[in-house]
This record gives structure tokens, C-alpha cells and sequence, in this order.
């Protein structure tokens, strides 16, 4: 038994996606702004409730590959739903959107490291110039 009734319809899910790379920009630096230690839960309401740009089904499973891949679970999750959703390009910009606000205050306390200012400049700059 499959625990569904044979008779009942499936129903599915209509997901939306970014409308551009702005969109998406914009909308991993609330999450970044939100978010102290722990930004997951806030993610998956924002992403799969709010915004509907994954089901419950999907963000697990890009959940369950960003725990095994090394680095932040979010800052992998952000670059597999930016890649998803607009190829290459969307996961520097959802990786840009997920950094540069906290990057930015830590500037204040930290000399950053020109290679990575300068990937987060032209992701920025790519979003700005193709949206």
C-alpha cells in the first residue's frame, strides 16, 4: 500500500523562477541580512513558501548536496539555486548576493582580498549590465 488513495489526484506545484538576475541578486542579500549563524530556516520559507522558486522536494535535495559539499550549507545552496535557475552566471551573482553585505562590514575590520573583490565587482557588475 502507498499510503495515497489510488483514486486521489496528484497535486502539483506551480514554481516560479527569478525574474532576473537582479531579483536574485537582491534577494540572497536579505537572506544574508537576515541571517546570524543560521540562515537555513529563513532560506527555505523565503525560497519554497514566499517566492516559490523550489518545492519542498527540491530544496531538500540541493539541502542534502550543499551538507556534504565543503563550505557553508547556504553559500552552497545559494550557488546550486543561482545555477539553477540562470546557468553560471546566476551562481556568481546568488554567491555575490549572499556576500557582499557581510563582506562589505567586514571591511571595516579585515583587508579583504583583491581576487575576491574583484569576483564579486563583476558578478555585480554582470547583473547590473545583463538585467
Amino acid at each position: 500500500m502507498t499510503g495515497q488513495a489510488s483514486g486521489a489526484p496528484k497535486v502539483t506545484q506551480t514554481l516560479a523562477r527569478p525574474a532576473s538576475l537582479r531579483k536574485l541578486f537582491f534577494a540572497f542579500t536579505w537572506l544574508a541580512l537576515q541571517g546570524f549563524g543560521g540562515v537555513l530556516a529563513v532560506a527555505q520559507r523565503e525560497l519554497v513558501d514566499r517566492r516559490k522558486w523550489l518545492s519542498q522536494e527540491q530544496f531538500v535535495e540541493m539541502l542534502s548536496v550543499a551538507q556534504i559539499l565543503p563550505g557553508p550549507n547556504i553559500v552552497n545552496l545559494a550557488l546550486m539555486i543561482g545555477d539553477h535557475a540562470f546557468g553560471v552566471r546566476g551562481a556568481f551573482v546568488a554567491l555575490a548576493g549572499m556576500l557582499l553585505a557581510p563582506l562589505v562590514g567586514a571591511n571595516f575590520t579585515l583587508v579583504l582580498s583583491p581576487l575576491l573583490i574583484a569576483v564579486l565587482v563583476i558578478a555585480v557588475l554582470v547583473t547590473v549590465v545583463v538585467t
